[in-house]
């Protein structure tokens, strides 16, 4: 029993000059070797930090981790140097990432930046006198979205048809905003049963001020003779074809505020035989 007694002694009295006590000294200490039956003490490292071999591969250390260099939503991660983590705070709305002597930074952007607008379902125009935005209120130029020497372009099409037994007129306006850029009625449309395609297209340009505009553009309707595939011929037959060239009045709409592009159409008789329709309407903003 001595025997037995005395080797768990000597077993503990080598465990403590292994793992003295005296190495730790706070909570989250950790004890590596420097050398041949040589230990020492890490203490704990800084909130979210991890371990990592220092340089000369001769320790551990405790080095920054992504999650203790990203202190905000929307920041990014970059190398300020070799093996060296450091946070790019988000940018503001617009800007482009762009290099700074070599590292990383936001700019705002000199090119051009366009936005797109969509109009993919139909409007169908009938049965009313009342004016009508074939847009539907569904397209709102965004503020700043249009700069000082930028622009707006719309295209959009459809068809046309005039079944009610008469001749008929269809009133177009234009507007941005408050302002009416441009406002038509056309000659008398004859009574028929096919459909006219019709297309719209207007450029309004920006006059080197955020609140200064012009533009111009066509509407053009075509005959009702049938194509072999859609709708409207392709030829050009101009007793019964419509091809309106147009300007616009001048315009002083404040594009740093966010205005509505509408393209209305007003019927001159109530029938469900009559009827403009759109198809689609496309919308670039520079």
């Amino acid at each position: 029993m001595n025997h037995i007694e005395t080797g768990i002694d000597q077993a503990h009295d080598t465990a403590d000059a292994a793992l003295p006590k005296s190495t730790v000294t706070t909570a989250g200490d950790i004890v590596y070797a420097t050398g041949s039956s040589a230990i020492t003490r890490l203490g704990i490292g800084t909130a979210h930090y991890m371990l990592a071999t220092n340089a000369g591969q001769t320790a551990p250390t405790w080095v920054p981790s992504p999650k203790s260099v990203l202190t905000a939503s929307g920041d990014m991660l970059y190398a300020s140097a070799a093996n060296t983590l450091a946070r790019l705070p988000k940018g503001t709305n617009g800007q482009v990432l762009t290099l700074v002597s070599g590292l990383p930074a936001w700019s705002t952007s000199t090119g051009t930046v366009i936005t797109s607008y969509a109009k993919t379902t139909e409007k169908d125009v009938n049965t009313t006198t009342t004016k009508t935005d074939l847009l539907n209120g569904e397209i709102t130029i965004a503020a700043n979205a249009m700069t000082s020497s930028g622009s707006i372009t719309l295209d959009c099409g459809g068809d046309y048809k005039n079944a009610s037994g008469a001749g008929r007129t269809v009133a177009l306006e234009l507007a941005l905003g408050s302002t009416v850029l441009w406002a038509a009625t056309s000659e008398s449309i004859g009574s028929d049963a096919d459909d006219r395609a019709w297309h719209f297209r207007v450029v309004i340009q920006a006059l080197g001020a955020t609140n200064s505009q012009r533009g111009s553009g066509f509407f053009a309707l075509g005959t009702n003779d049938v194509a072999g595939v859609g709708t409207g011929e392709g030829g050009i037959d101009q007793t019964n074809e419509i091809i309106a060239p147009f300007l616009t009045a001048a315009s002083t709409e404040d594009m740093t505020s966010s205005k509505a592009l509408t393209l209305s159409v007003t019927h001159s008789a109530s029938s469900a035989s009559l009827r403009m329709r759109l198809e689609y309407a496309s919308v670039k903003v520079t």
